[in-house]
């Protein structure tokens, strides 16, 4: 993956806005705005002793931003957790995540030919946490044992969930996308290999700002990496607008990752945010 696309595509973790909702869909199979009607899929199977069920939600309103998909899983120790995420009907990408006391799971694919089913774990608390590799999901028929629960922790706002696209991916002036789920996501771009980050630390700035602290494996460096970026809310919530947070740009880097949450935070800048450089996704 080129370092370029990997490190600035952290920024749209938090680059998405909307409500993820349930509604009665569009007799048309296809959605008001003229979009393709979502995907009808399911997949399970287990990695690392850990099981997991997914499958798309077909019911969406008028108003509805989101494509929806949802799902459960379990760990070696515990109840089942219920799994929430947003999924892409022109390509067949999703992402959904989960949450429990000190863990954050983040389940990732793509249907269709080629199609790919991983996830990675992430795990600890404060100022430490560990993201571990992809791992390759192993498919096939699951049980659950018990009820499942929801997760714990905190997660992206509602209007932080959904299938977003942008118009100038990278600043390039080409096509891009992201679907978010509420402690992780996933960003593309056609022809570009897939970036998936989850959340390890929100913090809220005013009632349409929240600075935020994302960490993903960087496969070369072998090793957890993490980032600091400010998101802001425009327009009643159809604009996401994200900013770089750092003193030293470079044209070429677009931003400076961190090898901890403390030196990410001491790194990024509190309220002189670059204003030359963000990216705005949109509906």
């Amino acid at each position: 993956m080129k370092k370029t696309i990997k490190l600035f595509g952290i920024i749209a973790l938090a680059a998405v806005i909307g409500f993820a909702m349930m509604g009665c869909g569009n007799p048309s199979g296809g959605d008001p705005g003229g979009n393709p009607a979502p995907l009808n899929f399911s997949r399970s199977g287990t990695f690392e002793g850990i099981k997991v069920a997914i499958a798309t939600s077909y019911a969406r309103s008028v108003n509805a931003t989101s494509y929806q998909v949802t799902g459960e899983i379990q760990d070696t120790t515990g109840a089942p957790i219920n799994l929430a995420g947003s999924y892409d009907p022109l390509t067949g990408y999703y992402s959904l995540s989960a949450a429990s006391a000190g863990k954050r799971y983040s389940i990732n694919g793509k249907t269709g030919t080629g199609s790919f089913f991983n996830a990675f774990v992430s795990e600890g608390s404060g100022n430490s946490w560990t993201t571990t590799p992809e791992t390759t999901i192993t498919e096939g028929a699951v049980s659950f044992d018990g009820a499942a629960v929801n997760s714990t922790g905190t997660a992206l706002p509602p209007r932080a969930m959904g299938w977003w696209r942008t118009n100038n991916y990278l600043l390039s002036g080409e096509a891009g996308s992201a679907v978010v789920s509420p402690f992780s996501y996933l960003l593309y771009q056609p022809g570009i290999d897939e970036l998936k980050v989850v959340l390890v630390k929100l913090t809220t700035v005013d009632a349409n700002t929240y600075d935020v602290v994302v960490s993903y494996f960087n496969d070369g460096l072998v090793q957890t990496m993490f980032g600091g970026y400010r998101v802001e809310f425009r327009n009643n919530d159809t604009v996401m607008r994200i900013s770089l947070r750092i003193d030293i740009i470079d044209e070429h880097n677009w931003t400076q990752d961190f090898t901890s949450v403390a030196l990410t935070e001491a790194g990024t800048l509190s309220t002189d945010i670059n204003p030359s450089y963000y990216m705005d996704f949109t509906r």
